[in-house]
């Protein structure tokens, strides 16, 4: 399990995440994704990585709430 290292909302319904994932940050190039899982056997969703930071191992995920798996996501600390 990745750890989300600060989370702010933008705007009412989108949130910015940047989540430790040295591995991914180390090999992220641009158009990549990663496919997240809220909860162990949840729903399997797509987000484009924003940005990524291989020295501190950290990827950004800008998130836009507009179902049930995104609001869980955007709800975690």
């Amino acid at each position: 399990m990745f750890g989300i290292q600060q989370a702010e909302w933008l705007a009412p319904k989108v949130r910015c995440l940047v989540v430790y994932a040295p591995r991914v940050a180390s090999h992220n190039k641009q158009g990549h994704f990663v496919i997240v899982r809220v909860r162990e056997n949840g729903e399997l969703i797509p987000l484009t990585i924003a940005d990524s930071d291989s020295q501190p191992g950290t990827i950004t995920l800008i998130v836009q709430v507009i179902g049930a798996t995104t609001e869980k996501l955007c709800a975690l600390e």
